[in-house]
């Protein structure tokens, strides 16, 4: 199974990322069987955009270019940098 993002892709980082909370994989090699948790220091950074830089642990993860950490697919959004990204007030 194929990686949903590759290196150089944009991605943008949940807007919606809770402490805690365990995140997998939905692609790759690692489809279902890997997890990396939600740090309080990335969900500062959510909602931010970045770049990945490499895949991490064979496939269970990835390095952002901007932030270190390690992501799944679980804690990223595809950044279409020609949409708006808006997020409610109510």
């Amino acid at each position: 199974m194929e990686l949903k993002y590759h290196v150089g892709d944009k991605v943008m980082i949940r807007p919606d990322l809770k402490a805690g909370k365990v995140c997998e994989m939905y692609s790759g090699p690692m489809c279902g069987r890997y997890t990396y948790s939600i740090t309080p220091s990335m969900t500062q950074l959510a909602g931010e955009f970045a770049t990945i830089e490499r895949v991490c642990d064979g496939g269970a993860g990835y390095r952002l270019e901007e932030y270190g950490f390690s992501w799944t697919d679980g804690m990223l959004l595809p950044a279409d940098l020609n949409e708006c990204v808006c997020t409610s007030l109510l």
